[in-house]
């Protein structure tokens, strides 16, 4: 990262990663996921209907993950939706699906499970404006600021934004109301990976950039040395 800061995020024993992959056409943001993941667990692809997910399941497949099915987070009842991801060891979300409408079907016993097997060890694994829902806030296409899961506290996610300039910017509005807020900027091929007991690790060529609302600068903890 190019600015040191004190991230907060839930705790567990596995990985949220959150990519950023449109420079990334060898997959190795993908591949970099799946060395997180403990053998013999499977892996789900959340989708918000029947026909989305085989490119991206075979994908990961072709990369080395175990067989994939698809979880209709929108049709499914919670108690499928429960049992189908208490054992499994990745979690991915779908790249290509609206984040609002990923976000309303995820709200409830889908997050719920989510989180629980996030807790026992699985890779929860988002791409692009999906990956943004797991801050505090995020921004939509037009422009409205929304809450998020808070997976990380106080943060709003902006993917394919590396320097920091635009970052300070594209986080400007959002500091105007959220003061406290902590602007991550995932730049095109590069991936935020957070694991167990603290583990920052950043995945691709260019850093992520992070940059501070006024409510977060004025706290000396949070202050560079």
């Amino acid at each position: 990262m190019t600015e040191p800061v004190a991230l907060e995020w839930i705790s567990g024993d596995g990985w949220l990663v959150l990519a950023e992959p449109d420079d990334d056409p060898s997959g190795a943001l993908r591949a970099s996921a799946l060395h997180k993941l403990g053998v013999n667990r499977g892996f789900a692809f959340l989708g918000l209907n029947e026909t989305t997910g085989d490119a991206e399941m075979a994908d990961m497949e072709d990369l080395g993950a175990p067989t994939g099915y698809l979880i209709n987070v929108v049709t499914e009842d919670d108690d499928t939706i429960i049992s189908n991801l208490r054992d499994v060891g990745l979690i991915m979300l779908d790249p290509s699906a609206d984040p609002r409408r990923m976000l309303d079907a995820l709200i409830g016993a889908t997050s719920l499970a989510m989180r629980d097997a996030y807790l026992r060890g699985a890779v929860i694994y988002a791409e692009g404006p999906c990956a943004s829902l797991f801050g505090a806030c995020w921004r939509s296409a037009g422009g409205g600021l929304h809450e998020g899961l808070g997976w990380i506290t106080d943060a709003q996610l902006l993917f394919g934004i590396g320097d920091q300039a635009a970052l300070r910017a594209a986080a400007r509005p959002t500091f105007e109301t959220r003061p406290r807020t902590v602007a991550l900027g995932v730049p095109s091929g590069s991936a935020l990976a957070l694991g167990p007991s603290g583990q920052i690790e950043v995945w691709g060529p260019r850093p992520i950039s992070v940059t501070l609302g006024p409510g977060k600068i004025s706290n000396p903890a949070n202050r560079s040395n």
